[in-house]
């Protein structure tokens, strides 16, 4: 994730666990405090919140997350 890309806002019908690989991320949650996770941390947003995060730097930034979802919904969707 490029230096100022983001997700843009989305949910998703269950659990996202994100792990930052390398660089840092801004993790913002509706309702919730931004936070900066940098390499070696990690993140957990609940079943349909929406959130975004965007790549902070330096550099891109790695991450790898895993999605705990309803079987037969979309992985994602554009938060409303």
């Amino acid at each position: 994730m490029p230096v100022g890309v983001e997700s843009g806002w989305h949910t998703h019908p269950g659990e996202e666990i994100g792990y930052i690989l390398a660089g840092t991320i801004e993790v913002e949650v509706h309702g919730r405090d931004v936070v900066i996770c940098g390499a070696g941390n990690g993140f957990v947003v609940t079943p349909a919140a929406p959130h975004n995060a965007r790549s902070v730097g330096p550099g891109t930034a790695r991450l790898l997350s895993t999605y705990i979802v309803e079987v037969g919904k979309p992985q994602s969707s554009p938060a409303p």
